[in-house]
């Protein structure tokens, strides 16, 4: 009994204390999931088709598909595949499945495809050709689509490749310091990082708002030059500590020129926006009760940032303590079960 506790003690300990670290991957190692060729997959789904001309090969539009073995959408997009892709294009196109409904990693993988690209689908099939995706039914109007998509893509120099694009680069961008987070609208190379300098520009003042901060934000790269921020978007979360009921953000260029950012919100204890342009922002806000809370720190919103972004020490320390704890509950389990025997 004694060494069935001890044994059971020790194994729990283990998976608290690697459980954590084991999640914390961040580059996308295509090697672990299960893909299927196009041949695999029609066997399957007992679709047979013309391989004559069809060569996967990286110089074709790749069709990425996660599908469901028994789905019966997927069964009539890889008809569609058989009956007319590879009839009229086979020698343009490759198809590379994964399988979801019976692969967890093969779904985790569908997740972050779909966050990489700003989507939330939760039918299969879920196809993506270059930028475009299409999921579910697959209509005659949807085929047309996918015929056009692969023609655009087979006929483009740079063939654009999502998991390519996920492997080597990256959308969002943070700063351990000041706990700014930049989502750029199209990957950048994953070894840029953010640089962002407080200004204090409490100089720059609005008729009725208070101060609250300014940044200046830039994304470099390893060299710590900076990137060129003039194409695509970018949405800009800065933390705040003050609470107030209306903000206000201004951009401030190089030549001093302030301009209003439009569509300022909050959520969680972040002022959110999006802008064309990396420049200096200050933020504003302002009360519309008389109650002055412009020095009022909120606690739960410091707590919410704090939370959303622990840095690798705190971690550390958390998984230093779990293990002093452990082992210690683990020591004084055997000395009592040792005192009951005796």
């Amino acid at each position: 009994m004694k060494k069935k506790i001890c044994l059971i003690g020790l194994l729990l300990l283990i998976a608290t204390i690697t459980l954590p670290i084991t999640t914390k991957a961040k580059d996308l190692d295509l090697t672990i999931y299960t893909a299927e060729t196009l041949q695999e997959t029609l066997t399957k789904e007992n679709i047979t088709g013309d391989f004559t001309n069809y060569q996967a090969t990286d110089d074709k539009a790749t069709i990425y598909v996660f599908r469901q073995d028994g789905c019966l959408n997927c069964k009539n997009f890889y008809n569609f595949v058989a009956n007319t892709l590879l009839v009229n294009h086979a020698d343009k196109f490759r198809v590379i499945s994964y399988e979801v409904k019976n692969n967890q990693l093969n779904n985790n993988l569908r997740i972050q495809v779909q966050d990489f690209m700003g989507e939330e689908v939760n039918v299969t099939p879920y196809i993506i050709i270059g930028e475009k995706t299409f999921s579910g039914h697959i209509d005659a109007a949807k085929q047309k689509e996918i015929e056009a998509a692969i023609l655009a893509l087979y006929n483009d120099a740079n063939k654009y490749d999502v998991l390519k694009d996920m492997k080597d680069n990256k959308k969002e961008f943070s700063d351990a310091t000041n706990k700014i987070i930049v989502t750029t609208s199209k990957a950048l190379n994953k070894n840029n990082s953010l640089k962002t300098i407080n200004t204090n520009h409490q100089d720059l003042t609005i008729a009725n708002f208070n101060y609250i901060t300014s940044y200046d934000i830039k994304i470099v790269d390893d060299k710590n030059n900076i990137v060129p921020s003039n194409t695509g978007t970018f949405t800009i979360k800065i933390p705040v500590t003050q609470k107030f009921d209306m903000y206000k953000v201004v951009s401030l260029d190089t030549n001093g020129t302030t301009t209003d950012i439009n569509n300022v919100s909050y959520k969680d204890g972040y002022i959110i926006f999006t802008t064309t342009n990396l420049l200096e922002y200050v933020v504003y806000g302002k009360n519309n009760t008389s109650n002055d809370t412009t020095n009022e720190t909120v606690t739960e919103i410091s707590n919410q940032i704090n939370e959303e972004n622990p840095n690798t020490l705190d971690n550390i320390q958390l998984y230093v303590l779990t293990l002093i704890l452990g082992s210690i509950t683990l020591v004084s389990s055997s000395i009592i079960l040792k005192k009951k025997i005796n």
